[in-house]
């Protein structure tokens, strides 16, 4: 699909958490970004501190989730 995937993350950072499992939701995000995206698309991983804890995201340019499906998801 020739997508580029570009991070953007601090030098250093220090995250307590379970690796095994933080290894699985980026790499359960990164492939469905990549499943929905168009080609010649960027993925965008990124890793910050927000209010003392880590925050990661993966932002596409897929079609994404509507409004009532994301609510639906959220409430599980």
């Amino acid at each position: 699909k020739k997508i580029r995937i570009r991070e953007m993350k601090p030098e250093r950072m220090m995250v307590n958490a379970d690796i095994d499992m933080l290894k699985t939701v980026v790499r359960n995000l990164l492939s469905n970004a990549i499943k929905f995206s168009k080609e010649n698309s960027e993925i965008l991983v990124k890793m910050e501190e927000v209010n003392g804890m880590a925050v990661v995201s993966v932002q596409d340019h897929g079609c994404g989730i509507s409004e009532g499906r994301a609510e639906e998801i959220v409430a599980c």
